[in-house]
């Protein structure tokens, strides 16, 4: 064999060395990539969960803030409602102030613990706040008359009714209807007599009858 023979021949086993090589390297390289994409993969579906627990974590957390929000007004909307706000009739047209006045059958100044609100014959009267009825029947002066003690020592008195709807120790809630409007006791004209007082004590019922907290709030959230 000449020596250009062995040349040739020494090139050929190179580049048969080099072939080899580079589909062990390529191998090599597929192997490796395979490996490295699972354990990618692997990693991947990890973060996924890990992210997917963190996610289940923080809903369950706001749905137990929900929940206790709820409780929270659920409580605040029973607090507001044993509480006398709003009016006892459909309209606030006050025919006579609480405050000192002229008395309409002496004709000398009294204190007078209620406000008279306009109303008609038989008009249905409501419960402005829950609670249990401590008077219902005649009380002199009063006529046909329905006491309501609130929480927090509040307290409404509704007189000169012509029937009652309640009798005494009735639940009662904010709205219902206790009674119906007339002039019995010491009256000169159909209207509601109407007082709210705080441990047994009058205050003027006009801050009460426009005060209406869960329709603010209504009107706001609509607003």
């Amino acid at each position: 064999m000449g020596r250009f023979d062995k040349v040739k021949k020494n090139i050929k086993r190179k580049k048969r060395k080099i072939h080899y090589g580079y589909i062990i390297l390529l191998v090599g390289i597929l192997v490796s990539g395979y490996f490295i994409g699972s354990q990618y993969e692997r990693t991947k579906q990890d973060e996924y969960h890990k992210l997917g627990k963190k996610y289940d974590e923080a809903v369950g957390y706001l749905n137990k803030v929900i929940e206790s929000q709820k409780i929270e007004i659920n409580v605040l909307e029973a607090y507001l409602d044993s509480i006398p706000l709003g009016s006892p009739v459909t309209t606030t047209q006050i025919a006579s102030e609480y405050g000192y006045r002229v008395d309409p059958f002496d004709t000398v100044i009294k204190f007078h613990p209620a406000v008279d609100l306009n109303t008609s014959h038989g008009q249905e009267l409501f419960a402005t706040g829950d609670g249990v009825v401590g008077v219902a029947g005649w009380k002199k002066g009063y006529g046909l008359c329905v006491k309501i003690n609130h929480s927090l020592k509040f307290s409404t008195v509704y007189a000169h009714l012509s029937k009652l709807n309640v009798a005494v120790g009735d639940s009662v809630k904010k709205g219902d209807v206790i009674g119906y409007a007339g002039s019995t006791g010491r009256s000169t004209s159909v209207h509601l007599h109407y007082e709210v007082r705080k441990q047994n004590l009058p205050l003027n019922p006009a801050d009460f009858l426009s005060f209406d907290v869960r329709k603010k709030v209504e009107k706001n959230v609509a607003d």
